[in-house]
């Protein structure tokens, strides 16, 4: 009859939609496991680095992890705070995270470290395929220690937004910093540069205003 015949393709084209959800969510759950193994295989890899460069995990970074591990959730970001980064910290670090291509962003505020660790955290920037966002505010980067950050400006294929705030670098860092953005060889993507409260004076205005003259991202 008509309506049993109807009722028959109804009863089709839900069982068509309900095999469909059940596929989406397969992948789903599939994509989910994949990924969770990844971020567990990243947490073995930042403990085994640690282990080469006799340093202890840094807690904000195992708990970035743990927590990236609990909900499946990619790592974009790395925030370290209020701390004391040895250059063995920052080894273990990017050594973890260099083959890491859905980190973009690392914030650090208020984190000493010295020259070598600089250098480590620039050379990180200067090779990352994604990484794009760096945040380095009140860390106590001298005009000795400007020329790390002068490298990265000049060599980094992806930085996008630099934020020096609150670090003593005086004209001598800023004109260094600013020099390495104009000398970029691959076209500075930069768009976002801060030095608020760097101790900078006027000896250093040309040299930032013939970078932003030649500089259309900014």
């Amino acid at each position: 009859m008509p309506g049993k015949k109807q009722k028959g393709n109804g009863e089709g084209k839900k069982s068509k939609g309900g095999s469909a959800k059940k596929k989406k969510d397969g992948e789903q759950e599939a994509a989910r496991e994949l990924l969770t193994s990844d971020l567990k295989n990243l947490r073995g890899l930042y403990i085994q680095h640690c282990e080469n460069f006799i340093t202890e995990p840094l807690n904000s970074v195992s708990t970035r992890i743990n927590k990236a591990i609990v909900s499946a959730e990619v790592i974009d970001k790395i925030i370290i705070t209020s701390a004391s980064v040895t250059r063995n910290d920052m080894y273990a670090l990017t050594s973890t995270f260099q083959l890491c291509n859905t980190l973009n962003s690392v914030y650090l505020w208020m984190v000493k470290m010295d020259s070598k660790g600089l250098e480590a955290l620039v050379k990180f920037f200067s090779t990352h395929s994604t990484a794009s966002t760096l945040h380095l505010i009140d860390c106590g980067i001298t005009p000795d220690m400007s020329s790390h950050l002068a490298d990265v400006a000049r060599n980094s294929k992806t930085l996008t937004s630099l934020v020096l705030d609150h670090n003593p670098l005086q004209s001598y860092g800023v004109i260094q910093i600013f020099n390495g953005i104009r000398e970029n060889k691959y076209g500075s993507l930069l768009r976002k540069c801060s030095l608020k409260f760097c101790e900078a004076g006027p000896e250093c205005g040309e040299t930032i205003s013939t970078t932003l003259a030649s500089n259309v991202s900014i």
